[in-house]
């Protein structure tokens, strides 16, 4: 991914992962939601701050373990490089940003550092238990 912008955004899904088909190729779309804990002096207090939302597009096999497993509110962690494309609708030119060629982990709480890691390519799917 050389010269190419790479993120990753830690989040709860902002709603059940939407899976479609294109020609026959399954592909999953879903929002994350991120919000920064920022502390507030004045209150002494930790705050959420604004809340970041990231478009995420995700193909083929790993598409449908997405949408089979993964639900509104879950947290996950997602990995990916930056797709800027434009499309219009009703007259008008939009520019979205989206996460591309990415990777995925679902993240269970409380208790063990559970993570599902579902990468894109052929489905493959592994479980990493921490402690």
């Amino acid at each position: 991914m050389t010269g190419e912008i790479v993120t990753t955004v830690v989040g709860g899904l902002g709603g059940d992962p939407d899976l479609k088909y294109v020609n026959a190729m399954p592909v999953v779309n879903f929002s994350v939601a991120s919000s920064p804990r920022v502390y507030d002096k004045d209150a002494d207090a930790w705050k959420d701050g604004e809340v970041f939302w990231m478009r995420c597009a995700l193909w083929r096999e790993a598409a449908e373990n997405v949408a089979n497993s993964l639900h509104k509110g879950d947290r996950v962690i997602v990995t990916g490089r930056l797709k800027q494309r434009s499309y219009d609708k009703d007259g008008q030119t939009h520019t979205v940003v989206e996460m591309d060629d990415m990777r995925l982990a679902g993240i269970t709480f409380p208790g063990n550092a559970d993570c599902e890691t579902i990468f894109p390519v052929a489905g493959s799917t592994t479980r990493v238990r921490g402690s």
